[in-house]
Parts: C-alpha cells; structure tokens; sequence
C-alpha cells in the first residue's frame, strides 16, 4: 500500500514538473522546438526546384515517451500526428505563402500575385497539381513508356507471358505506369500501341480521376 502510495505521488510530481516547465517556456518564449538538420532529398519524379527537404527537429525539455521511456503519456509517434496534422500543415502554407509575397521586389512582374500570396486561398485547378509538377510527371511517364515500348516490340497483341515480361520490366526500372496497370485502371495493351505522350496523358488522367483533356489543359494552358 506504501509502495503504491508512493508512486503514486512520484506520477504526480512527474506531471507538475511537466506543468511548471511548459507555464515557463511560455512566459520565458523558451524555444524548446530546435531545428538541428535540414538537408535536400533528392527524388526523380520531381523537377529539382520541388524536391522533397528532410527537417530534424529537436524537442528539448518536453518529455516524450520513447520505447525505452515509458514514465509519460506523450509518446512519439504522437508528437509526430501533430506535425503531421492538417491544422499545423495549413498554418505552413499561410505562412509561407506570407513569406514569399514579401520577397517578391515592388517591381518585379510576379508584384501582382503578392496580394493572392498573402492572403491564400483554396486552388482552383481542381484535381490536378501545379503545373510544375503535372509537367514533370507527365514528362517521366512519357520516357517510361517509350523505353517499355522499345523493349517490346511487335507484342501486340498480348500473351500472358508477354504481360508479364513487360510487368516484370516496369518493376525492375520502377516505372510509374506499372501500378495503374496492375490496378487495372489502364489496359497494358493500349499503352504498348498507343503514342507514349498520349498514353501518358491517359494514365494521368486515371491517375487524378478527370478526363484526358483536363490533363491536357493543366500541361499547356498558360500561366
């Protein structure tokens, strides 16, 4: 009974300690959130300029049950739902989109989107992502279906032994197309007759549930 009397009161003064240190970071603005590495990740299907960055960030003074630390009821993979959340995703899209206004010259001929950048609102485009981005996936399939084609020539039509040399193929290279195959939402066939570009646009068009014209339009409207 003392046993259990004691830990109970060492949980409470684990929980006051946590209490009386978050009240400090508040009125001290302690910033107890600290960057410790950003680096660039580099990944093929995107143009350079939208690479993924990977951000460590170090949490000091707030505890956070790990595997080996159970004493708190915070644990890890909850502190990274936070980060992961909608609400802390969108407070980084209003603020970066501040941030890039204010770096846009008074003279500067993108001066007229400052205004739309500051104050940011829900896209337009629908389904589709920017145009960068749609280019640059759009420009890989193409190249992917190309070289599929190329090494598989006069294939069509298909035989099951045939399918399954070009799917092993596209698996080897990790080509995009291979998954909307698979899932069926493409017939293997007509993306090894058709033109590579066309079929590109058919399998984005799959791939963003809109027709191939929207695809179209989002690749070469003009800005």
């Amino acid at each position: 009974m003392a046993s259990l009397k004691r830990q109970r009161l060492t949980k409470k003064k684990a929980f006051q300690a946590v209490l009386e240190y978050l009240k400090y970071a508040l009125a001290t603005k302690t910033h107890f959130l600290r960057v410790v590495d950003m680096r660039l990740v580099t990944q093929s299907s995107l143009p350079p300029e939208l690479a993924p960055s990977q951000v460590l960030i170090k949490i000091c003074g707030i505890p956070v049950k790990h595997e080996r630390s159970g004493r708190f009821p915070i644990a890890a993979r909850t502190v990274a739902q936070f980060f992961e959340s909608w609400e802390v995703q969108e407070q980084f899209l209003h603020w970066y989109g501040r941030r890039i206004a204010e770096a846009i010259p008074k003279g500067s001929a993108a001066a007229k989107l400052k205004k739309s950048l500051a104050n940011l609102r829900k896209g337009g485009l629908g389904k589709l992502p920017p145009q960068i981005v749609l280019k640059a996936q759009y420009d890989r399939l193409a190249l992917e279906i190309r070289s599929m084609q190329s090494q598989s020539p006069g294939l069509s039509p298909l035989t099951h032994k045939g399918r399954e040399s070009i799917l092993k193929f596209g698996r080897k290279e990790s080509a995009h197309w291979v998954q909307v195959i698979e899932n069926k939402q493409v017939d293997l066939d007509q993306i090894l007759r058709e033109n590579p570009k066309v079929a590109a646009k058919l399998i984005l068009s799959k791939q963003y549930a809109c027709s191939e014209e929207s695809i179209h339009w989002g690749l070469f409207r003009s800005s």
